[in-house]
């Protein structure tokens, strides 16, 4: 048996936010007895992580385990949920797997995704935007009377 753990961070990912979507697949290939386990890790204190597979700061998202039971056996995980950033955060998915002999996985990629919020003063600046644009197209023009000297 080999056994593997990966961790892939990144820091300063802009806030706020208030949803997460994360995402992994594979295949599985002659693997019976093999497993994977993905783990995503939100850090509102924007600390870099990844500086070991081990290294994993934060609070936990999400988790999602795959075992390889049959010669060929594809995977997909699609995961939302809530999360709290209100500045800078970082974000690290860690894969801890077990490979049985001859076994492989071909890893198609994982993703983790936010979804921004915009702040008030975004929404003041819009609703200003959409009251001029109202004052405008609505404003009548009055003809300047001329002088016939």
């Amino acid at each position: 048996m080999r056994h593997a753990t990966v961790a892939i961070s990144d820091t300063s990912f802009t806030g706020p936010v208030r949803r997460f979507d994360v995402t992994g697949s594979g295949t599985w290939v002659d693997a019976r007895g093999s497993r994977v386990t993905y783990k995503w890790f939100d850090d509102p204190t924007n600390r870099q992580g990844a500086s070991t597979a081990f290294d994993t700061p934060g609070i936990l998202l999400d988790t999602f385990t795959s075992k390889g039971t049959s010669p060929l056996r594809s995977y997909s995980v699609d995961l939302t949920g809530a999360v709290s950033d209100s500045g800078p955060f970082s974000m690290t998915l860690q894969a801890r797997g077990v490979l049985s002999p001859g076994a492989s996985l071909l890893d198609r990629g994982q993703g983790e995704v936010t979804t921004p919020i915009p702040e008030l003063s975004t929404w003041a600046m819009i609703a200003l935007g959409f009251a001029g644009l109202f004052f405008v197209s609505f404003r009548q023009t009055r003809p300047t009377p001329r002088s016939l000297a």
